[in-house]
Order: structure tokens, then C-alpha cells, then sequence
């Protein structure tokens, strides 16, 4: 089956290499995990990377918030290659770029969000 990241709180992750951008706090790579009432926060550069055409996670009743650093680019989920999450009763708080899209990557609203 699929991993499972539930009530958790992920903070202070990812690196100070802002030319790699596969360094999310989580990384996802062509696989479908559930991500659920999480707290990813205060990470380097990005909460969540997400890359692939099989990138299909599910992100429900989540806080994605304080990714502010660097000034010259942080995000809260940067989609990339085909990822396609699905994002439900899910609040992007504080975030300097909420949620990143590039390479054909999108993201399906399953309602209930909130970008603060």
C-alpha cells in the first residue's frame, strides 16, 4: 500500500541549496502517499516537492505554512513533472509562493482550501 503521513508536524526541513530544487522538507517522487491533518512548516526553501506523472498524493485537512525563506523564492508545495495532488480542507498560511506549478504539474482543488 501507500504510505501514510497523519498528525504529524514536519518542521525546519529541506537545505540551503536554492539550485537543487528537489529539496522539499517532503519529497515526492512518482508515488501516491496520503498526507492528513499534517503540519509542514518553517523549511528551507520548500514544505513539499512533488514530481512525477504518478505523483497522485492526497493532501486533506492540512497546515502548509511559514516557508518564507530565501526571500528570492520559497514555497509552500512546488508541483513539477506531471504531479497532480489532490489538495482538500488544506490551509496555505504564510507562505512567500503558496503552491508552485511548472512542467505540466497542476493540482486538483478537492474544495475547502484556504490561502492566507
Amino acid at each position: 500500500g501507500s504510505s501514510i503521513l497523519r498528525h504529524a508536524k514536519v518542521r525546519y526541513g529541506g537545505v540551503k541549496d536554492q539550485f537543487n530544487s528537489e529539496k522539499g522538507a517532503v519529497r515526492i517522487i512518482s508515488t501516491a502517499p496520503l498526507i492528513d491533518s499534517t503540519t509542514i512548516e518553517k523549511s528551507y526553501l520548500m514544505g513539499v516537492y512533488m514530481s512525477g506523472a504518478s505523483s497522485t498524493p492526497k493532501v486533506l485537512s492540512s497546515l502548509i505554512r511559514d516557508h518564507t525563506v530565501p526571500a528570492s523564492g520559497a514555497y509552500g508545495f512546488f508541483l513539477n513533472h506531471h504531479a497532480l495532488p489532490t489538495i482538500a480542507s488544506t490551509t496555505f498560511s504564510n507562505n512567500l509562493t503558496h503552491i508552485f506549478t511548472e512542467n505540466g504539474a497542476s493540482y486538483i482543488n478537492g474544495g475547502g482550501n484556504a490561502l492566507e
